[in-house]
């Protein structure tokens, strides 16, 4: 069975791709390596960003991965042997990327909350900002990306919602209501379902090409209430811990 260290011992980001055997892992000084999880042995290790990273992920089910830190550089890595296949600079300072599961799309989401898109092209291994994204957003919190049966954005936006848009057609397909402010978003390994984690601690689970509520996961006013009063605390902490 596959060998949890290291993940366990993780300093930054980790990435486990499609088929669980190997996994990109930032450890404490910043650096990428890739582990062999069944064998819970270190493959190769390289030093590619001078700042912070700030996402990792794979190129679908390649060996192909890429990077991005706070500068606003995407790199794409040949993560057998920590070579840099190519580089993109972006003027945003970059929070974390999304990768589609056929790895022909890259989202990257800045700290102001605006959302971009990239094409990867496989041929040349560059990566080509793509003008298809909803004008009427205001502030993503997260994003997530879907191949089949089409190219797909979800998007998680202050003012809109959970946003479903077509890259194909260029167009908003749907939009979800969740009843708070959506966090986080995942897609399931078939790309059926679409979850969302809200601010009220509640997860909602959608069908994802009829826009249907499947399950409801937690969310209640207690659980608000706990959260609120967490995020209370940690500002509090980390107050007292500038002052000192």
């Amino acid at each position: 069975s596959a060998s949890l260290d290291p993940i366990r011992n993780a300093g930054g980001l980790v990435a486990i791709n499609q088929d669980r055997s190997t996994a990109a892992v930032v450890n404490a000084i910043g650096d990428i390596e890739i582990w062999d999880l069944n064998a819970s042995q270190r493959k190769a290790s390289w030093s590619g960003h001078a700042d912070t990273i700030t996402g990792v992920a794979w190129l679908g089910d390649t060996d192909r991965l890429v990077s991005a830190d706070a500068t606003g550089r995407i790199c794409i890595w040949n993560a057998t042997d920590g070579h840099q296949i190519s580089e993109t600079e972006t003027d945003a300072i970059v929070r974390s990327i999304a990768v589609s599961p056929n790895g022909s799309y890259i989202a990257s989401l800045d700290h102001e909350g605006k959302l971009a898109l990239h094409e990867f092209d496989r041929a040349s291994s560059e990566l080509h900002p793509q003008d298809k994204l909803p004008k009427e957003l205001t502030k993503v919190n997260d994003a997530v990306l879907v191949s089949q049966p089409s190219a797909t954005l979800v998007i998680a936006d202050d003012t809109k919602g959970i946003v479903i848009w077509s890259i194909a057609d260029n167009k908003i397909v749907r939009q979800l209501d969740h009843g708070a402010k959506v966090n986080a978003l995942a897609v399931n390994a078939d790309q059926s379902l679409v979850f969302s984690g809200a601010a009220d601690a509640s997860t909602k689970v959608w069908n994802l090409a009829s826009g249907e509520l499947v399950r409801q996961i937690g969310g209640s006013l207690t659980g608000g209430l706990r959260l609120a009063y967490a995020q209370r605390s940690a500002q509090r902490q980390s107050g007292a811990v500038e002052r000192l």
